[in-house]
């Protein structure tokens, strides 16, 4: 009884890894550039300092932004809003601008453009203290890796899910065998 137990866990968890292996290595690869921004907050409280870097990162993802950077690259826009993220950095204050596609240069190109199209809205904005405040850190440059698919992660997330199950089932068979 204890065997045929083991062996429906090791089943189940087989299943959920190879389920989520097959699940995770769908669809076609997406790669990443990123554009490093400088934010130099003014100089006052943590708290403040956060709050401006965050309204920053709003900033570059904003419509003004990105329909500017679409427009220069002849994507709509819709899709370029999907594509990009920002990322704000937790002790220091940069702004980490992402943008992914199939292809690696088509990702490098509007992660600059994206970049070039917040400065400038920057600078229209803030004036000359924008551009003591606020500078492009790196151009954009393409990632390493991948951003998807990503099927070692799958396989982790259908590992542990697969062990969370199996052992749902180990003890309900197990309070069964006890029961007879």
């Amino acid at each position: 009884d204890w065997l045929w137990i083991g062996l429906a866990c090791l089943a189940i968890v087989t299943t959920a890894v190879v389920s989520a292996l097959v699940v995770g290595s769908r669809g076609a690869d997406v790669y990443g550039a990123r554009a490093d921004i400088l934010y130099v907050a003014p100089d006052a409280p943590l708290d403040v300092r956060q709050r401006s870097l965050a309204t920053q990162g709003e900033v570059a993802r904003s419509r003004a932004v990105l329909a500017a950077a679409a427009a220069q690259e002849g994507v709509p826009l819709d899709q370029l809003q999907d594509a990009v993220s920002v990322e704000t950095g937790v002790q220091d204050d940069l702004l980490h601008i992402t943008v992914s596609d199939e292809d690696r240069g088509v990702a490098r190109r509007l992660a600059q453009a994206v970049a070039t199209s917040y400065l400038g809205l920057a600078a229209r904005v803030e004036g000359a203290d924008a551009r003591s405040r606020i500078r492009l850190l790196s151009p954009a440059y393409p990632l390493d890796d991948r951003l998807s698919p990503k099927p070692l992660r799958a396989a982790a997330v259908g590992l542990l899910l697969g062990l969370v199950l199996a052992t749902g089932v180990a003890i309900l068979l197990a309070r069964r065998m006890s029961a007879r």
